[in-house]
C-alpha cells in the first residue's frame, strides 16, 4: 500500500510539475508575442530565446524568433530561425515566402557540390521534404498497398487490377522508403550550419595565422565538420574547406 500510495503521489507531481513547465512556457510565449505586437523587438527575440533555451522546440516560435530578428535588422540571424522553423514546418507558404524575401536581400550565392546528373536529381528530390515528410507518405503508401490486397482477395472481379496497382504502388513506396532512409541518414550524418555574421574569412588552419582559404558572406550555408576551441571546421564542397571562428556559425 505504501508503494502505491508513494507511486501515486510521485505521478501527481510529475503531472503537476509538467503542467506548470508548459505554462510557463506559454505564458513566455504569449508574453513574447505582446512584445512583438508593441514594436519590443528586442525583448521579444530575447523571450523568444530563453523559450528556446528552456528546451522548447516549435517551428512557430521559430517562425516568430527570426520575424523579431528581421525587424531589429539582423537578417542572417533571422534567415538561421526561419531555416530552423522549415525543418519542422516545411509546408508553411508563408515562412517559405519570408525566408526567400530575406534570402534575396542578402543576395546569398551557394557554393554547392558538383553532383552528376543522376545525383542532381536524387539531392533535389531529398531536399523537397523533411525525412518526416517522406515518412509520412511511405506510410499512406504502405496502408493503401494492403487496403487494394484486400479487395482483391474479397472481390475477385477486381483482383487482377488491384494486384496490378499493388506492383505500381509498391515500387512508389520502395521508393519514397528509399528517400526516406536517405533524408533520415544525411540529417543524422551532415550538419548544415549558417553563416550569421556580414563576412567570415575561412582559413587553412584553426587560428588567426593560418592564411585565409577562401570568405563566406551572411546566409551562407557549410557543413559543420567538427570544432577545436573557438574554432569550427566546415565544408562546402570536396573543393572548398577550412575553419571558422565558432561565433560566426549557428547549426540550423
Amino acid at each position: 500500500m505504501r508503494c502505491f500510495a508513494l507511486s501515486n503521489i510521485l505521478a501527481i507531481a510529475c503531472c503537476l510539475i509538467c503542467q506548470n513547465v508548459f505554462a510557463f512556457t506559454e505564458d513566455d510565449f504569449l508574453k513574447a508575442n505582446n512584445y512583438y505586437s508593441s514594436g519590443n523587438y528586442s525583448q521579444a527575440a530575447n523571450l523568444y530565446e530563453e523559450i528556446i533555451t528552456q528546451g522548447t522546440k516549435s517551428g512557430n516560435i521559430y517562425y516568430n524568433l527570426g520575424n523579431a530578428y528581421f525587424k531589429l535588422g539582423r537578417n542572417g540571424k533571422a534567415l538561421l530561425n526561419y531555416e530552423r522553423a522549415k525543418n519542422l514546418m516545411p509546408q508553411d507558404e508563408d515562412l517559405f515566402a519570408n525566408c526567400a524575401f530575406v534570402r534575396s536581400l542578402l543576395s546569398v550565392q551557394e557554393i554547392k557540390e558538383n553532383y552528376s546528373w543522376n545525383k542532381k536529381i536524387f539531392v533535389n528530390l531529398l531536399d523537397m521534404l523533411s525525412p518526416s515528410g517522406w515518412f509520412m507518405i511511405s506510410g499512406l503508401l504502405f496502408w493503401l498497398i494492403n487496403i487494394l490486397l484486400c479487395i482483391g482477395l474479397l472481390k475477385g472481379s477486381f483482383r487482377k487490377n488491384s494486384y496490378v496497382f499493388s506492383l505500381i504502388i509498391s515500387v512508389i513506396f520502395l521508393c519514397t522508403a528509399n528517400l526516406f532512409f536517405n533524408s533520415f541518414q544525411f540529417q543524422k550524418q551532415f550538419v548544415r550550419g549558417m553563416i550569421i555574421v556580414p563576412k567570415a574569412e575561412i582559413r587553412y588552419s584553426p587560428s588567426y595565422s593560418g592564411a585565409v582559404a577562401f570568405e563566406l558572406t551572411e546566409g551562407m550555408h557549410a557543413q559543420i565538420v567538427s570544432s577545436s576551441g573557438d574554432w569550427t571546421q566546415i565544408r562546402l564542397n570536396r573543393n572548398n574547406s577550412g575553419w571558422i571562428e565558432s561565433q560566426e556559425i549557428e547549426k540550423i
